[in-house]
């Protein structure tokens, strides 16, 4: 039962996708971030609705208050990757059309 992604969790994401770049993580946290907001970003270009939910989930657990970063690691500032890639995806999803009530393609 594959649904495609909605407009309500576009909108969840495009709500804290500002807020990424200046959450306060440690290195290593960024390459994870890194990896969710790739995945992210497919399941949004193949319209996998199950998926991006479940990484929308997976990402937010990784925001600082939900993860607190042990005291003894740096905050470093997100790699160029993240930026570019949160750039991305903001657009992909600003610009994804809305849902028609009804349209079936089948």
């Amino acid at each position: 039962m594959g649904h495609g992604v909605t407009a309500e969790q576009r909108e969840r994401v495009l709500f804290f996708l500002p807020d990424i770049a200046d959450w306060p993580l440690p290195e290593a946290s960024w390459e994870r971030v890194n990896g969710l907001l790739a995945a992210l970003e497919d399941a949004a270009l193949s319209d996998d609705g199950a998926e991006f939910g479940r990484l929308t989930r997976a990402l937010e657990a990784v925001s600082p208050p939900r993860a607190h970063a042990r005291v003894s690691e740096q905050r470093a500032e997100p790699p160029a990757p993240v930026r570019e890639r949160l750039n991305r995806l903001r657009e992909i999803l600003a610009g994804a059309p809305e849902e028609e009530p009804g349209d079936d393609a089948g």
